[in-house]
């Protein structure tokens, strides 16, 4: 590993511990005081907002739910494993490479999933679920 390469992960070790620690933090007021995010498009529409259910969803699963966070949005959680692969695919590449490149595939793999969960979030509110 030669040294950008090795200045790059430390800026990946350092952004993912920062989030990290906010994450954390975020969990144990939203845990203990109950406060959290609140969601202005549910305050004014009664609209499930497709960012509250994945703050429930990872919040969830933070705290080890994992039958929670399926309940708060479904789609996405079956499709955390192929996001989080694709993640993780571009931060090595990103560290190797010093850039972060979307082959076609990726591309569509991306507007897929990006397609499902916009007609889930229709769904979702449509049929009240």
């Amino acid at each position: 590993m030669n040294t950008e390469q090795k200045k790059r992960l430390k800026k990946v070790i350092i952004t993912g511990c920062i989030l990290g620690i906010a994450c954390i933090a975020y969990l144990i007021v939203y845990h203990f005081t109950g406060i959290g995010v609140p969601c202005v498009l549910n305050r004014y529409t009664g609209l499930k907002c497709p960012v509250c259910g994945l703050m429930h969803m990872l919040t969830s699963i933070l705290m080890f739910d994992l039958a929670g966070a399926f309940s708060y949005n479904r789609v996405l959680f079956i499709m955390l494993p192929v996001i989080a692969a694709i993640f993780a695919y571009n931060i090595l590449f990103y560290i190797i490479k010093g850039t972060v490149s979307f082959p076609k595939a990726e591309k569509a793999v991306i507007i897929f999933l990006t397609a499902v969960l916009i007609i889930w979030g229709v769904y979702r509110n449509v049929a009240g679920i």
